[in-house]
């Protein structure tokens, strides 16, 4: 019998039995009883067995009955039933759909002077074992609006019911339904199956992403886990005001017809930070966009100047 075939196992089909025969052959005498067995110590001790007649023997769970075995009698065909009426949890632990053998029982049969023969019965059952699948968005700018999202299985235990759901990022583990704060953003795992992210503004030099796993371990310590990562990507970048000219006028130099000293003009570009803050403003190292008529150079990043046969023409301070 199989614990995933429960009501609130992962693939239930109720009910959860399974029925074979043992043929007994009569000798000189006729057969006079099928019985089970009064010895009951060849069954697991994981559960407590008791022989409530001669055709039936129920293993219980804290007194909860987790398989009856049932003896049904034709001519000398005894056909055994084993069903399982609710989750057994004393599996190995360890992850796997295991078979654990709950050991054996006899059925005997006696002929009418008293001789007898004994058939076997094993019993056996399969674990159920947790699943777990975390999916959602896997991409995020980040400056996005509002934070990203996606859903977890939160019915994923199986038969043996969840003893503990954890989330980890690395190698440290955090609980459901809390804020996790971390370097590229803010996690957070709800015991309802959702899950949101929301991204810190970050450092795009390097490639940044997030992966995080929910885990999941049941009643009887089998685990599943599953991981989701997300890739954030780089925010809008900061925006320049409106282009500014500046305009400075021969006559107005000391040799000039209007001497007006000194002969410079200046005006603002205002920037406006994107989703990181803004870290520099410079001149461009791109002087191409400049007259010809003059040799430009980019002294710094703050001073262009133009000469003209190595003479000073014109100077762009930036500050």
């Amino acid at each position: 019998v199989d614990d995933e075939n429960l009501a609130d196992g992962s693939n239930p089909a109720l009910p959860v039995e399974d029925a074979d025969d043992i043929v007994f052959t009569a000798g000189s005498d006729a057969i006079a009883s099928i019985v089970f067995a009064t010895d009951l110590s060849g069954l697991d001790s994981s559960l407590d067995w008791t022989r409530v007649n001669d055709n039936q023997i129920v293993g219980r769970d804290d007194g909860v009955d987790i398989v009856t075995l049932d003896l049904n009698v034709v001519g000398t065909t005894a056909t055994v039933k084993a069903t399982l009426n609710d989750n057994y949890d004393s599996h190995p632990g360890f992850t796997a759909d295991d078979l654990q053998a709950l050991g054996s029982v006899g059925v005997i049969a006696t002929d009418i002077d008293g001789d007898t023969a004994t058939g076997t019965v094993n019993v056996q059952v399969s674990d159920d074992v947790p699943d777990m699948t975390v999916s959602g968005t896997d991409t995020v700018a980040e400056d996005v609006a509002s934070p990203i999202d996606g859903t977890w299985d939160n019915a994923s235990a199986g038969a043996d019911g969840a003893a503990s759901t954890v989330v980890k990022v690395g190698s440290d583990e955090y609980a459901l339904d809390t804020d996790i704060n971390l370097a590229q953003g803010t996690l957070r795992v709800n015991a309802d199956g959702s899950w949101t992210f929301d991204p810190n503004s970050l450092d795009q030099d390097d490639p940044q992403s997030l992966t995080f796993s929910v885990e999941v371990t049941d009643a009887d310590n089998d685990v599943a886990s599953d991981d989701h990562t997300i890739t954030i990507t780089d925010g809008e970048g900061p925006m320049a005001g409106d282009p500014i000219t500046l305009t400075v006028d021969d006559e107005n130099l000391a040799d000039g017809s209007n001497p007006a000293i000194p002969v410079e003009d200046s005006d603002d570009i205002v920037f406006t930070a994107g989703s990181d803050a803004i870290a520099s403003i410079v001149f461009a190292t791109d002087l191409s966009g400049l007259d010809s008529s003059l040799d430009w150079t980019r002294v710094n990043d703050n001073q262009i100047v133009g000469r003209d046969d190595g003479v000073d023409i014109v100077t762009l301070d930036l500050n």
